[in-house]
This record gives structure tokens, C-alpha cells and sequence, in this order.
């Protein structure tokens, strides 16, 4: 019996579970296939996305390319889970769009995004997770881009997050009101950022009206190159541990201090008037810095709160894009 001659129904399922690249390949042998696949794609079982995972690599005559690595799922009669990985190391926008297509996008386990001189990914991209239920993990490098309202826009779609990690985040041309990019993040259940740029996008001010409006977030800011050390952070975590956090008992702190900060001064004045035990030792996983930590009996369940402080000197402020003409060239 010829293939094509099966019921339309029948042969759009068989469709569901063949790889996308060789559906382009039926594209050009057949037709008659390709005009049913274009006219039933909408019935296609589509599997679903995973883990997404996208770098931005060499851009060719202004046309940026990327690696892409997905790892997606979709059940069998059995009703347990297959899962099935696809990779591909040079594909455009345009491509990327038309392999999206092919999954369904409701629940993800993680997204990882290396993004560098590009200007329309999330333009693309949006339009995929803006229906998404729920994402665990989120990972964000961004390099010299001019996807900034793009990003808001983005963080602006995640309801329900378990993790978000921001590192090294650095927009060409520099936007002129940064001030909302973590307020969209309120809606988060929980979320870590570790931004390392110095382009201020993240300030202390902003952290703790986060601090202040979700009472079960810990957060990571490792903004060295951003602000100083702001008592008033420490401050607001001791105050939120006064009650039970049965989400977490722990705090982090990766703080920028000028050279002439004393950190002795700090552990023995302000923090010396908390209800916590403070020690002070150099952290080995964060190249011997300086460190303090601070404990405390939880009064309600006994667990132990901890904050822990680790102090980087700055350097000086070092705009990421200052003076590169190269990235004006391309994102002109």
C-alpha cells in the first residue's frame, strides 16, 4: 500500500514523529506531501520542548547565525515520556522559527540563551514562550546586543520560575530608563540574579523593593561593578527571617566595596548589633574573598538562617561597549 494512500488523519500522526530536517527533505521530493503537510500542520502531535539551549555564533554578511541544542519529549501509548535530542551548529532567525514550530511549548525544564551582537532574537523568540505554563530555569547571557525591550518583554511573559540567572548583561546602545527590567520580575515565585556587567541595570534600590514586596525569594546580586554595599539589603533579610521562611533559609550577597572599605569596621559596628553570630573567613569557591556569614536559630522551626557576604574590591567602572566601533558597525 502506498503511503500516500493512507487517511489524511492516519498519515498527519505517522508525520508527528519524523524529524524535522527530513520533512524538508519530503518538502522537495513530493509535492503532493508537502501541500498536506503545509494544509495539516495544525494537527500535528507536537511534541514537547524541554530543555532549549541557543548561542549566538559568527554573524555572515549581517546575518546572525546560532547553535542550537533542544531536547524535547512526547509520549507514546504507553503514556512515558520519550525524550529525543536535536542539534544543529549553524541555522539563522528564520530557521530557528521554522523548527519551533514543530513543538508544543507549555512546560520547560530549562532555557539557556548566549546572545552576542544580535538584535532581533526575541523578537522571534517571544512569540513561542509568551503561552508558556511554566519555566524552571532560566539562563541569560547577553553581549552587546540591542534586544533590550525585547528582554523586558520576555521576562515580562514568565509567570511561574523556579530560577533565573543573568550574567554578564551588556546592551548596545545603552537604554536610557533601565529601571524596569526588575520590577517585571515581581510575579516570580523565586529568582537568583548574578549580574556582573557594569552597565548598572541592576541597583540596590531595586533589590530591595524585590526584597520587600516577595517574602520567599533568595537572591543572588553579584553586581560588583554596580553599587556599593547597601546596609539597608542586609538589613531587610534579617527582617524577613524574623518569621518562618519554610522556602529557604538562606541568603547570599556578592557586594562591591571600594578599596578603602573596611570590612573588620562593618563586622564589628553594624552587623555587631543584628541578632545574628557573624564570622568572617576568606570563601575558597569565590577566589579567597572575604567573606562573612551570619547564623541564627529560626525561633519557630529551630533550623539555622544563614546570610552569607562576600565582598569584591571594584575595580573601576568599564562600559562594555565603550569605544567599539565594531558593534556600532553592526548594530547600526
Amino acid at each position: 500500500m502506498n503511503l500516500l494512500q493512507l487517511p489524511t488523519e492516519i498519515l498527519i500522526k505517522i508525520l508527528s514523529y519524523i524529524e524535522y530536517h527530513e520533512i524538508k527533505n519530503a518538502f522537495n521530493a513530493n509535492g503532493l506531501l508537502c501541500s498536506l503537510i503545509s494544509k495539516n500542520r495544525y494537527k500535528l502531535n507536537k511534541p514537547y520542548i524541554n530543555n532549549i539551549n541557543i548561542k549566538s555564533i559568527n554573524n555572515y554578511n549581517h546575518e546572525e547565525r546560532f547553535k542550537i541544542n533542544i531536547k524535547y519529549r512526547f509520549k507514546n501509548i504507553d503514556e512515558e515520556n520519550i525524550y529525543k535530542t536535536v542539534k544543529n551548529n549553524n541555522v539563522n532567525l528564520i530557521e530557528i522559527k521554522e523548527f519551533l514550530q514543530r513543538f508544543e511549548f507549555t512546560k520547560i525544564d530549562s532555557i539557556i540563551l548566549k546572545l552576542n551582537n544580535s538584535k532581533g532574537f526575541f523578537d522571534m523568540f517571544n512569540n513561542f514562550i509568551k503561552n508558556t505554563k511554566k519555566i524552571n530555569t532560566v539562563f541569560l547571557k547577553i553581549e552587546k546586543s540591542s534586544l533590550y525591550d525585547g528582554l523586558v518583554q520576555f521576562l515580562s511573559y514568565l509567570n511561574e520560575l523556579t530560577f533565573v540567572y543573568m550574567d554578564g548583561i551588556c546592551f548596545y546602545p545603552q537604554p536610557h530608563n533601565v529601571s524596569n527590567i526588575l520590577p517585571i520580575l515581581k510575579s516570580l515565585n523565586n529568582f537568583w540574579i548574578n549580574e556582573s556587567s557594569q552597565m548598572g541595570y541592576f541597583n540596590s534600590k531595586m533589590m530591595e523593593k524585590i526584597l520587600l514586596k516577595k517574602p520567599n525569594i533568595c537572591i543572588v546580586g553579584d553586581n560588583y561593578e554596580s553599587f556599593n554595599f547597601d546596609m539597608d539589603l542586609i538589613n531587610i533579610a534579617i527582617d524577613k527571617q524574623k518569621s518562618c521562611n519554610k522556602r529557604s533559609h538562606y541568603y547570599y550577597y556578592d557586594i562591591g566595596v571600594t578599596g578603602d572599605f573596611n570590612v573588620w569596621s562593618l563586622l564589628n559596628n553594624e552587623l555587631n548589633d543584628t541578632e545574628y553570630e557573624w564570622t568572617s573567613r576568606y570563601n575558597v569557591f569565590s577566589y579567597n574573598l572575604p567573606t562573612l556569614y551570619g547564623l541564627k536559630k529560626c525561633d519557630c522551626c529551630g533550623n539555622d538562617n544563614i546570610i552569607e557576604i562576600v565582598f569584591h574590591i571594584k575595580k573601576g567602572s568599564n562600559n562594555c561597549c565603550k569605544n567599539d566601533d565594531r558593534v556600532r558597525s553592526i548594530l547600526r
